[in-house]
């Protein structure tokens, strides 16, 4: 770190920090939380050679400045959500580590293409000492492949250039293509507009129990994968649409007896002011302060009582 830097002066932050590497597919994905793509990022820092990790919530909450709940419900999102594989450790296990050891699942995001086919930045190859972008493929290593050693509990982004992704090929097939809907490997409009009212219909009419979020991911997975079945998409616009009518009705009508609701609060207060004024203003010896008042009736409702019954009269 320069320590020659003083507060408020312009430096130049390349290679300058040690930090967690968040790649631009996950960064800009919507199906996870601001807060979750950081404690994804943190846990594959934590993560050794194995891929493996398992620091203590209470570790993940102070390294990201966030609330252990906070950290607990980010975990929870990745795990359902099919970023993480949640193991919980039994018996000859548990050693002196009893926390959950985590593991990371190749997600259909990661499918879809980077700036360019199998890109990735290698610092000094442009002018100057900002990194540029070479079509390198970055080979992928799975947790279990024969002779990846363990490394450290945590590793700092310069040992890390070398374990993300997974090679693309520079074209695909137009005919494969054209079987998806027109779509590539990321997904369509249509195929995202489909997911949303899927999962909307099915959370409506109670057939997930739990997170919605599982179903999300396994049409997203088939959708990655050409087999998504999108054969009743026009029925859900219809579901859809007719749904929407009907939440307009029932608003239009909330709002109507809302409306009424409010008149006859101001017709209330209008004929509570003129009981009040009403009763000031007879004598002590009026019929109306002659009758008793019963217990179950407030001060209030007694005089809007009294001057309906003698305010006719008078």
């Amino acid at each position: 770190m320069a320590n020659h830097l003083k507060t408020g002066q312009r430096f130049n932050p390349y290679r300058l920090f040690n930090g967690m590497f968040l790649p631009n597919l996950v960064a800009r994905t919507r199906l996870l939380s601001p807060t979750d793509k950081l404690v994804w990022a943190r846990l594959c820092q934590f993560a050794g050679g194995n891929g493996l990790c398992f620091p203590s919530f209470t570790r993940i909450a102070h390294e990201l400045g966030i609330s252990r709940s906070g950290a607990i419900k980010s975990v929870k999102s990745l795990v359902d959500k099919g970023f993480l594989e949640k193991h919980i450790p039994s018996g000859a296990e548990l050693g002196n580590q009893k926390t959950n050891r985590y593991y990371f699942l190749w997600h259909p995001i990661f499918d879809e293409p980077f700036n360019a086919p199998g890109t990735h930045c290698v610092p000094g190859a442009a002018s100057g000492n900002a990194p540029s972008i070479q079509n390198e493929p970055i080979l992928v290593h799975p947790v279990d492949q024969p002779g990846l050693q363990s490394g450290p509990k945590e590793v700092h982004e310069e040992n890390q250039k070398n374990t993300t992704t997974t090679t693309h090929s520079q074209s695909e097939d137009q005919g494969s293509e054209e079987s998806r809907g027109g779509c590539s490997s990321s997904l369509c409009e249509k195929q995202n507009r489909y997911i949303d009212l899927k999962v909307k219909r099915t959370v409506a009419e109670g057939e997930i129990r739990k997170s919605s979020e599982r179903l999300r991911t396994s049409l997203i997975r088939k959708a990655a994968q050409g087999i998504l079945d999108m054969s009743d998409f026009d029925e859900l616009i219809r579901w859809n649409r007719d749904n929407m009518k009907n939440a307009e009705a029932v608003l239009h009508e909330t709002n109507n007896i809302q409306h009424e609701k409010e008149t006859l609060h101001s017709k209330l207060q209008e004929i509570s002011m003129k009981a009040r004024v009403w009763w000031e203003t007879i004598s002590s010896e009026h019929p109306a302060k002659c009758e008793s008042k019963p217990h179950i009736y407030s001060e209030d409702i007694w005089i809007r009582i009294m001057f309906s019954k003698y305010e006719s009269i008078e």
